[in-house]
């Protein structure tokens, strides 16, 4: 007589290999598609899908067998990488005018988030702040959920760049501001004055050198003046106030 055989093939299997950063875990899956199945990963556990915590890179194999005790192996490499560096741009300023209208965020690497009380996508705003200290972060996460993330901070210092003089020896003149002070590339100049009149406003070098003479009208109460600094060298320097024989000099500093 005969006996009927049934041959089956040797089931298919797949396995995942996924990537990881240090102190993550990583969930490894097999599938051999066929209800039922055991799935054996030697020492490492038993169940279609295992977690693993491996510190390198790590090779796992696992022995599949179906209900009709048809087995195959497979095997998942975990990669295990460094975490990445997350880190704010050190060039960001650190300390602002308060009125300056934003500050532009930088961070490594790109595709993490920046956030912090008026802090919008990746600019700050000190104009709307008030002064103070004020911590801006930033958080990266790779995509997958596999422990490649992290996280910086930076304090930014929103401060008050305006200098108040009251004026007392110059006839009309009541106060003068300069700001920003320490400036940049300009500075500005409010002054009040009782009635109309005219003044003379001398931008000097700590030598006594001229940099820069104005001669503006000014008309009772608040008046503007701007000066374009931005080819002067950095340094000190005075803001002298003159009007007939009275004067008073001002310092103040190019960063």
């Amino acid at each position: 007589g005969s006996v009927p055989v049934t041959v089956r093939n040797t089931p298919y299997i797949t396995v995942e290999n996924p990537t990881i950063c240090v102190g993550a875990s990583a969930s490894v899956k097999a599938n051999i598609y066929i209800n039922g199945s055991t799935y054996n990963w030697g020492g490492s556990g038993s169940g279609q899908t295992i977690t693993v915590n491996p510190t390198v890179t790590t090779e796992y194999k696992v022995t599949a067998t179906d209900p009709f005790g048809c087995s195959v192996e497979g095997k998942s490499t975990v990669m295990v990488k460094a975490k990445p560096i997350v880190q704010i741009n050190p060039s960001v300023i650190k300390s602002v005018c308060d009125d300056v209208r934003s500050i532009n965020l930088e961070a490594t690497p790109i595709g993490g988030m920046f956030y912090g009380t008026n802090v919008t996508f990746a600019t700050f705003y000190p104009k709307v702040s008030q002064i103070g200290m004020f911590m801006v972060y930033y958080t990266y996460n790779e995509s997958g959920n596999n422990g490649c993330s992290g996280t910086d901070s930076i304090e930014i210092n929103v401060k008050s760049c305006k200098v108040t003089t009251a004026i007392n020896n110059i006839e009309g003149v009541s106060q003068i501001t300069t700001y920003p002070n320490p400036f940049n590339n300009q500075f500005n100049i409010e002054i009040v004055v009782k009635e109309n009149t005219n003044i003379q406003l001398s931008l000097l070098e700590l030598s006594g050198k001229i940099v820069e003479i104005k001669n503006p009208e000014l008309y009772q109460g608040i008046n503007s003046v701007r000066f374009e600094t931005g080819s002067i060298a950095a340094g000190s320097y005075i803001l002298k106030v003159s009007k007939g024989n009275e004067s008073m000099s001002i310092p103040i500093v190019k960063q």
